[in-house]
């Protein structure tokens, strides 16, 4: 599927943190059969100068879980070819959202030593890293709010349970058991 791009960087975003951690070499792989594929991943990716393995949700990832869903249903692989189809799974996924592109040429930070006056003002460099950083809290912080289960379980961890009804502090309870 990969072997016509142009390789420069691939990031590989899953929602199984276990199978990203085993192939990223962070937990040993057992199971004979996981090694065989673990051993294949990793040879494709020696092909690859700059690659990442990145853990995303699969509520961040709807694409996938779309494509999942259809391959499960009709109980074997499916392909998108058409636009219509693809533009879709484009509109599903929000990966972008959470993945910060790495520069190609990163810059040498150099902290320049002023006098008194000279340290009321900050550089523009770091003011509009600053600025980039915020607004993309902001973005995050707007799509969890959009994201109802986020909201609730905002709410159910910061003790406003008077706003929920019984089976969603109960439903909300057990996710936050799965993580204390």
């Amino acid at each position: 599927m990969l072997e016509g791009l142009d390789r420069r960087r691939l990031v590989i975003c899953g929602d199984s943190n276990l199978v990203i951690r085993q192939v990223r070499g962070e937990i040993d792989c057992k199971a004979p059969g996981l090694t065989l594929l673990k051993r294949k991943a990793l040879d494709r990716l020696r092909k690859w100068n700059d690659h990442e393995l990145v853990h995303d949700k699969r509520d961040w990832n709807g694409s996938a879980d779309s494509l999942v869903s259809a391959a499960l249903q009709r109980q074997r692989g499916i392909e998108v070819q058409e636009m219509p189809g693809y533009q879709d799974l484009v509109t599903l996924n929000r990966l972008d959202e959470i993945l910060i592109p790495k520069t190609e040429n990163p810059v040498l930070r150099v902290a320049a030593v002023t006098t008194r006056a000279g340290r009321a003002r900050s550089p523009a460099g770091v003011m509009q890293e600053d600025l980039i950083r915020e607004i993309r809290l902001d973005r995050i912080k707007q799509a969890q709010e959009e994201e109802v289960w986020i909201a609730g379980m905002k709410k159910y961890l910061s003790g406003s349970i008077s706003n929920l009804t019984q089976a969603e502090a109960r439903s909300y309870g057990k996710i936050a058991a799965d993580y204390e």
